[in-house]
């Protein structure tokens, strides 16, 4: 298997100086914040990833991912690109096999390959709410109840989007670029691993604020906590943006190890959203793996 092979061999492998010049970063960007998050029995707050479907990390800038397959609109618009590896902006699986093109590319498979696939009889199924469907798990190796295969605290559909290895328990803490960032630091920021960042790279990253303190809950006391991110950028799509917030929750115990869970958020911005609104999450449960979905207007609310 060519796992990662494809989508490394894009990165810009390129190091620069750090730029001391002012930054010209201008776009879009919202806040999001989720109150009183509680994690229930023994696990505990492990990390939070953000990401903005609808924008792809290429070299020192944001660009449109309109079908948010992991893949830039420029990549899968390249004439040889279609035709290597059949693969389109226009939905995120180009020939309906129920594998993203983002997975398809991963993994290093051209047009000619694809047919190796095995059959999808589960569809979308994401069992661990990672990122990746149950037949994409099988063909990366990964483990569909494990959102987090090599448990480096990255969420394997993370790994797999920013072009890391979901098997290697080790890649997440390496500095690729030399910029005194790990590649775990980077993926939190959305930030590049390949390019030293530059003040304007800086400027555009993701940023977190984690609270923590004690709730009364009847005879127990649970540890809570309030999380704020900030300057997530706002893409000017034709179908709006697509911002999914990874919260991943651990727990030790002498019988069973490990183990790993994830919270998702997925919020869904118009393109006109107005520039630096906080978006508020409404209270909810935190007792096991779940996703949930909001729709935000173009001030910031709930609809």
């Amino acid at each position: 298997m060519m796992l990662l092979s494809v989508l490394i061999l894009f990165q810009n492998c390129g190091g620069f100086k750090l730029d001391t010049q002012a930054s010209l970063y201008e776009r879009k960007h919202v806040n999001i914040k989720i109150e009183q998050y509680c994690p229930i029995g023994d696990f505990t707050l492990q990390e939070v990833f953000a990401v903005n479907m609808s924008a792809n990390r290429q070299a020192a800038d944001f660009v449109i991912d309109s079908d948010r397959d992991g893949l830039s609109d420029d990549f899968e618009n390249t004439p040889a690109h279609i035709n290597d590896y059949n693969i389109s902006s226009a939905v995120a699986d180009t020939n309906g096999d129920e594998y993203s093109d983002g997975v398809t590319i991963a993994v290093g498979y051209v047009t000619a390959q694809q047919v190796n696939l095995r059959a999808c009889l589960t569809g979308q199924n994401d069992i661990d709410y990672d990122g990746l469907n149950d037949c994409e798990e099988n063909v990366l190796r990964t483990v569909r109840n494990n959102p987090d295969t090599d448990g480096d605290g990255i969420p394997d559909g993370l790994e797999i989007r920013t072009g890391l290895n979901p098997l290697d328990p080790n890649d997440s803490s390496l500095d690729f670029d030399n910029d005194l960032r790990s590649a775990l630091v980077e993926v939190k920021a959305n930030t590049p691993m390949y390019l030293t960042d530059t003040v304007d790279i800086q400027d555009q990253a993701y940023r977190y604020s984690v609270a923590h303190y004690n709730v009364q809950n009847g005879n127990t006391t649970d540890l809570c906590h309030d999380i704020l991110i900030s300057n997530v950028p706002v893409m000017e799509t034709a179908n709006g943006n697509v911002v999914r917030v990874y919260i991943m929750e651990h727990e030790y115990t002498t019988t069973n190890g490990d183990s790993s869970r994830l919270k998702v958020f997925e919020v869904g911005l118009p393109s006109s959203a107005l520039d630096n609104i906080e978006i508020q999450l409404p209270s909810v449960n935190n007792a096991q793996n779940q996703f949930q979905s909001f729709i935000v207007d173009n001030e910031g609310n709930i609809q």
